[in-house]
């Protein structure tokens, strides 16, 4: 059995996966010929991909993959500008996975395109989530990590045990591998131009990948002693959400720097963009690319504007700020941060994966409200409202303008009586410093954590 195992580890570490067209497997060895696709798909045998109708108990509803899209709305305009993308596909043992693999991206090109709205746009993944699984088989049982709730293959939920066993580390590998080279496969085989319509993986595009052992009875999906009925849910599987949002081509890292060099990033509350609130403790801390900027205080309540305590509006790290404040309560209010240096531009840029800015705001806590005159005893959390954010570039040409489309609010956060969550971080945007207008400038206007 050990040799077994070291001649799988072998492969894994000969093979490339998917990109040489192999699932693989934690039940069986792939052969030496299977090793080596020929130049067409090969499909593996019918009686392989299904288990046989007289073995086990029920049978596998999951022998085609299940793709499934989300909208989200631009919350200014009404319009959808963002779409998460769900899949979940059976990737049985020992196959070549042309038939598995090119048959799942298809099933997900054709369910983006199949939406009207993304005719004639460029659209690209920016994110996504793969999970892959293994069946709690290999040689013997084995401990699982997760198991599913009947058929909801979405969410896998935690057995509350520690994975153990001789075979335990191999077979959740087997699984990790699922994920990792599914992912590398759609970075190949996702980009496409169909119906006037492209989509592709951004170069700045974040993926997580995971590995999970999951509950099928101490059997592989293949074996004649599968409960289908009991675990519906294969063992063998990839599961991955995308986020796919419009965007313009990818910005030039070598000339961004250039031209981030004294932008200017402006947040506001303004009746105007239809925007406001009124409060006194909405100071964030901003930054790009993770890089600290300063501060923007947006405060516009009755104590900072009678002016019994002053405002917080102040560049760091080579970043200059100006504030527009309020004479009355619930009036116009906006902080303004510079990138004023070529050190800091450059510092940015770098940061970047490839000349891309992420706008990023982080309330702060009671400490710091303390230490600014505020009386806290009831309170002190950073309000939740999200500002609108207008950036111009060097040539004063505007490249974002708006909010995320996918939230109009933050949780409040920095409280020591309620709202106690220490703030995090959010990226409210990314742009593109070289564009020389909002539609190539806007990369993305979707709220994430990070």
């Amino acid at each position: 059995m050990k040799n077994n195992i070291n001649k799988e580890l072998n492969y894994i570490k000969y093979l490339t996966g998917y990109k040489r067209g192999l699932v693989i497997s934690e039940q069986a060895k792939p052969t030496t010929t299977a090793a080596k696709p020929t130049t067409t798909a090969a499909k593996p045998t019918t009686t392989a991909a299904k288990p046989t109708t007289s073995s086990g108990k029920g049978t596998n509803k999951f022998l085609e993959p299940i793709v499934s899209v989300k909208e989200k709305y631009d919350s200014t305009t009404k319009q959808a500008i963002s779409w998460e993308v769900e899949g979940f596909s059976y990737f049985p043992t020992s196959k070549v996975a042309s038939d598995y693999g090119a048959k799942f991206i298809k099933a997900i090109k054709d369910k983006i395109f199949e939406n009207p709205k993304l005719s004639g746009d460029s659209i690209a993944i920016t994110y996504a989530f793969v999970r892959g699984g293994a069946s709690n088989y290999y040689e013997t049982e084995i401990t699982p990590d997760v198991y599913f709730d009947g058929e909801n293959y979405a969410n896998a939920l935690s057995t509350g045990k520690k994975g153990s066993g001789t075979y335990y580390k191999a077979n959740k590998g087997y699984a990790t591998d699922r994920a990792t080279k599914f992912w590398d496969y759609v970075k190949l085989n996702m980009p496409t131009t169909a119906g006037g319509g492209s989509v592709r993986v951004s170069k700045s595009a974040k993926a997580t990948t995971i590995g999970y052992v999951v509950r099928t009875g101490g059997v592989s999906d293949t074996s004649s002693q599968r409960d289908w009925n009991t675990y519906p849910v294969p063992g063998q599987h990839v599961y991955i959400k995308l986020f796919v949002e419009v965007r313009p081509p990818e910005p030039n890292k070598s000339l961004s720097a250039g031209c981030l060099f004294n932008a200017k990033i402006k947040f506001a509350f303004e009746e105007a963009k239809g925007v406001k609130h009124s409060c006194d403790m909405a100071q964030f801390t901003i930054y790009a690319n993770g890089i600290e900027l300063g501060n923007v205080d947006l405060g516009n309540g009755s104590l900072l504007t009678k002016g019994k305590i002053a405002y917080k509006t102040e560049g760091k790290n080579g970043a200059t700020a100006s504030r527009k404040q309020p004479k009355t309560v619930g009036a116009d209010v906006s902080g303004t941060l510079v990138v004023a240096t070529e050190a800091l531009a450059k510092k940015i840029i770098d940061a970047s994966a490839n000349g891309e800015v992420f706008i990023q705001a982080k309330g702060v806590s009671h400490q710091t409200y303390t230490t600014r005159g505020f009386n806290c005893l009831s309170g002190c959390s950073t309000h939740s409202e999200v500002p609108w954010i207008n950036v111009l570039n060097n040539k004063s040409q505007t490249v974002f303008d708006g909010r995320p489309s996918t939230a109009e609010e933050l949780v409040r956060c920095g409280g020591n009586v309620s709202q106690t969550t220490p703030c995090p971080l959010w990226s409210l945007g990314e742009f593109n410093p070289c564009a020389v207008n909002v539609k190539d400038g806007t990369l993305s206007k979707v709220m994430k954590k990070g």
